[in-house]
């Protein structure tokens, strides 16, 4: 079920931002570099990676909230790679791009200060809300 959820929330948020077939993987946490990773969005192959081991301890709003937040990556990296395809302001889209080219991880001090992050943070904070009170405060209604 909670697999379900992840794969729902990708596809909603893919829907919202004019995105298509954004694959879903469900890895164990060791395919992960670093342990307060939960989920990943690989612009190699255009796929968002959740870790098993997390999916199963994680309520259903913290997955949708990390479904959204990656989802949100791959529109900012679409934004990079097409830009003729998905428009977005060339100001900001230029930051994305710098950011994706000197990303940093979690565990560095400036990693919420990054405009990648603040806009995947926001951006789901954002559909949470949206579902929230689309559904009256009952997320099963939107599953």
């Amino acid at each position: 079920m909670k697999e379900k959820i992840a794969r729902f929330g990708v596809d909603y948020a893919s829907k919202k931002l004019g995105l298509s077939d954004i694959e879903v993987h469900f890895k164990p946490q060791s395919f992960f570099k670093h342990n307060d990773i939960n989920a990943t969005f690989l612009h190699e192959g255009y796929y968002i990676v959740f870790s098993s081991d997390w999916i199963e301890n994680a309520d259903e709003l913290e997955i949708l909230k990390c479904s959204f937040h990656e989802t949100r990556h791959a529109y900012q990296r679409a934004c990079i790679d097409f830009p003729k395809l998905i428009y977005h302001d060339p100001k900001i889209v230029a930051i994305w791009a710098k950011e994706f080219d000197n990303y940093k991880r979690p565990e560095h001090n400036d990693y919420l200060n990054q405009e990648i992050e603040k806009d995947a943070i926001a951006f789901s904070n954002k559909l949470i809300n949206y579902i929230i009170n689309e559904t009256n405060g009952g997320l099963g209604n939107a599953i």
